[in-house]
């Protein structure tokens, strides 16, 4: 079993008999990609920016993957504090980050 977590500490990479899953680590979600290579997976790694990660197999390939789990993660968070902000300049730039409708 291997395990990665993220750089921004928002989601844990576990690959387990072959299978690789996604843990976001404040919500507990779980996202399961099932056997990515033929007989296993030998490495997992994170890009500095969290929103990659590969993995290297037995089949001696290298896959890319988006980071979807760690994304809807942040826009849970941005959502959050866009509800909690009295700041009319920062409601506005957290409604454009996450593309939200105003939030009385």
């Amino acid at each position: 079993m291997l395990a990665a977590i993220s750089p921004d500490a928002t989601t844990v990479a576990i690959a387990a008999d072959g299978a690789l899953y996604l843990y976001h680590a404040g919500g507990g979600g779980v996202n399961g990609f099932g056997v990515v290579h033929e007989g296993g997976i030998t490495a997992l790694c994170w890009d500095p920016t969290s929103r990659y990660f590969c993995t290297g197999g037995v089949d001696r390939r290298i896959r890319v993957w988006h980071n979807l789990t760690g994304l809807s993660a942040l826009v849970e968070l941005l959502r959050g504090r866009l509800t909690a902000t009295r700041i009319a300049t920062h409601r506005v730039r957290l409604q454009c980050l996450t593309r939200s409708s105003p939030v009385e």
